[in-house]
């Protein structure tokens, strides 16, 4: 099952990596930051979300306002 997911998985990185990248290229993100790091920072954090993420306490546009700050 595993091996079978895999070619979709990495589609799926790459495109994150290519949007962050552009992102940082557009001035978006941090030109100091290691896009090969924050990919696998942010893949946890939204892998993780159904455990931490709750609505009374978080807004998505404040969990958005965060994720930008950080990464400039």
């Amino acid at each position: 099952m595993r091996t079978a997911a895999l070619p979709a998985r990495h589609e799926y990185e790459d495109y994150w990596f290519a949007l962050l990248l552009e992102c940082q290229k557009d001035g978006v993100i941090d030109a100091r930051s290691q896009i090969e790091l924050v990919t696998p920072l942010l893949f946890g954090a939204m892998n993780w979300l159904l455990e931490w993420y709750k609505p009374a306490r978080f807004s998505n546009q404040a969990i958005t306002d965060q994720l930008i700050q950080m990464l400039r």
